[in-house]
């Protein structure tokens, strides 16, 4: 429904429930995450649901390590939050959400995850508060001001024997135990099992990647507490194969496996709710510049885009990455050029920017034309062979 000049125009695959004009959206799509189960349009729910319903109520206390992977833009943290919603469910459950992209170093990520732990377990076993706490706090402290450093070497504490008395006393493996079980004891007596729910690991650069999969391994052995790490497992993979391995992809992914030991791939999005989360971004753009479409337009527009541009259009991020470039770039040429034609080639410079490139670097052998049958000349042939390898 690219316009409602008098009657409401449906695209090939939308709901007839689409809501009016008058309620679509007239900004920009914001990228962030869904906050219930009520805008769960990709029907991500019952993966969420599942996932967290068998951490919650697994009868094995030892801890295991899920990874949730999906590519960039696919809707994982959203997956994070349906989660947290469904082990709201289970009384004996405490979710805790942790994201180390607020963190700027090695010790303020130790530091920051105890203490999220702390206060996170704290609210949920009150009369059990100060002792948490305090355990938790100087677990962290012990790997962190004991210079037991992420990336695997040690911070010198200077030359003195006191400096090296106390690094020793510090990183004593018996005191980290004793405390581990005190947490464990508690847990156990309590009933209570703890879900660590790790996002955004695939924004960070390779040494925080590093950083977080040891944070993983370091903490991962509590019984009772499970790990849920969203990412990009092919970027990962990547980044940690250029710190192991010399760029060796498969090296990268080997430490993936050692630390992940349940690898779950996110639900592809549906192919129709894609289109029909882009039409409507399309359909708000149009409105926001005042462009009214003619049925031949929205017919022109809806088979181009799918038999050119849909192919392209894997993830809910993508929609809304195109749909945000209509809204500011129809405005800036309305009345000047034809408004199909603007969001097509808006779409090639989104979805295929480096055809994009080639067909503005090269405009006479798009916009002029050319006799039917004539042999494309030399520089033809170079711009055939550039759109070739432009579109591979």
């Amino acid at each position: 429904v690219f316009s409602q000049p008098k009657e409401p125009v449906q695209i090939a695959g939308e709901a007839a429930d689409t809501p009016p004009k008058d309620e679509a959206k007239s900004a920009y799509s914001a990228d962030k995450p869904i906050e219930t189960v009520a805008e769960d349009r990709f029907n991500r729910w019952p993966f969420a649901k599942r996932i967290a319903d068998t951490l919650a109520t697994r009868a094995d206390p030892s801890s295991v390590v899920v990874g949730v992977y999906g590519p960039w833009g696919d809707g994982k943290t959203s997956v994070l939050r349906l989660m947290e919603i469904a082990l709201q469910s289970h009384e004996n459950t405490i979710p805790v959400r942790f994201n180390p992209w607020y963190f700027g170093s090695q010790e303020q990520l130790l530091q920051g995850f105890f203490k999220t732990l702390a206060e996170a377990t704290g609210k949920s076993l009150e009369h059990n508060k100060e002792k948490i706490g305090k355990i938790l706090e100087k677990y962290g402290s012990l790997l962190s001001l004991a210079s037991l450093s992420l990336s695997g070497g040690i911070v010198s504490l200077g030359s003195g024997g006191e400096a090296a008395t106390g690094l020793g006393k510090a990183l004593s493996t018996v005191e980290l135990e004793e405390l581990k079980a005190r947490l464990e004891k508690i847990l156990e007596e309590s009933g209570t099992r703890i879900v660590v729910m790790i996002d955004d690991i695939d924004r960070l650069d390779q040494d925080e990647i590093h950083a977080v999969f040891k944070l993983v391994k370091l903490s991962a052995g509590f019984n009772r507490t499970s790990y849920v790490l969203a990412l990009d497992d092919e970027m990962v993979s990547g980044a940690l194969s250029k710190k192991y391995g010399s760029g060796n992809v498969q090296a990268g992914r080997s430490f993936l496996e050692k630390i992940v030991q349940v690898p779950l791939h996110l639900p592809a999005a549906d192919d129709i709710e894609l289109r029909r989360l882009t039409f409507e971004g399309v359909d708000a753009a149009l409105s926001l510049s005042g462009i009214e479409a003619t049925q031949e337009q929205v017919d022109a527009f809806t088979r181009h885009f799918v038999d050119g541009l849909e192919e392209r259009l894997h993830t809910p991020r993508q929609a809304k990455l195109y749909t945000n470039a209509l809204m500011f770039a129809l405005p800036i040429l309305k009345g000047e050029v034809h408004p199909v034609d603007h969001m097509l080639i808006e779409g090639i410079r989104v979805f295929y920017p480096k055809l994009y490139v080639v067909i503005r670097e090269n405009p006479q052998f798009f916009l002029e034309e050319h006799r039917s049958g004539h042999k494309p000349d030399a520089e033809s042939q170079r711009v055939i062979g550039l759109i070739d390898v432009a579109l591979k």
